[in-house]
């Protein structure tokens, strides 16, 4: 399908693009977002606030949520 098409009616809502996400089968994942790490990334501040954003949402529609930590010991604990 080109971008300027629209989908038909007879487009199934389970694939391609349009395909929505279904609980069950859904995992937010948080890679090393911790506080001596996070200000070394560009844009840190509005990563952080999408993050939240993410993790908030994730609770409210009971998405199951896991979040990383590298050696928290040296560079802090997640945000």
């Amino acid at each position: 399908m080109r971008s300027s098409q629209t989908p038909s009616s007879s487009t199934k809502p389970e694939s391609g693009a349009f395909a929505r996400l279904r609980r069950e089968r859904s995992l937010l994942v948080v890679v090393d977002v911790q506080e001596r790490l996070a200000p070394h990334v560009q844009g840190h501040e509005a990563l952080i606030v999408r993050t939240e954003a993410l993790v908030t949402a994730a609770e409210r529609f009971a998405i199951p949520r896991f979040a990383t930590e590298h050696m928290a010991d040296r560079v802090g604990r997640t945000i």
